[in-house]
């Protein structure tokens, strides 16, 4: 089983005091998959802090959080190219720096200079729940008035 399986999510999982909720849903299954997934990396780190062992864990977990975002942001910044979203370029320019910041945080780590904190872990956390809750959004919500059809179930 892969690592990023939105599968491993269960609905209601706290990360960082931030929980998946359906208020958090864009409406389209694949990118709420995504962003469950993300969600799940990060617990991961609050996982291991808990536990004692984040510094030994931080490496890999940054590490599949750069990963995971760069598929994350590609997966997105494709559907804002093919459905000529309107907001693409600030949108885009918002994902350059949240990856620009991760990659910053592990460059930092891979070289010893920095320990594990809840100060990455709040600000990777609240950074993703703020980007979903207010921007990602209103992506949905276009997507879903130009034809988009990988949406939940309306019952």
């Amino acid at each position: 089983t892969s690592p990023y399986s939105p599968n491993n999510i269960v609905e209601g999982r706290m990360t960082m005091g931030i929980e998946w909720t359906s208020e958090l849903s864009v409406n389209i299954a694949t990118v709420d998959d995504q962003h469950k997934t993300l969600f799940s990396i990060i617990h991961s780190l609050e996982n291991a802090m808990t536990k004692g062992r984040a510094q030994h864990a931080l490496g890999d977990i940054l590490a599949q959080l750069v990963d995971y975002t760069h598929v994350h942001f590609a997966c997105e910044e494709s559907l804002f190219d093919q459905y000529d979203y309107p907001d693409k370029e600030e949108h885009k320019q918002q994902h350059a720096e949240f990856t620009d910041k991760i990659q910053a945080y592990k460059s930092q780590y891979d070289a010893g200079s920095i320990a594990v904190s809840k100060g990455i872990v709040s600000f990777v956390s609240e950074w993703i729940a703020d980007h979903i809750r207010y921007r990602n959004k209103k992506y949905g919500i276009y997507f879903v008035a130009n034809g988009f059809l990988d949406t939940h179930q309306q019952q």
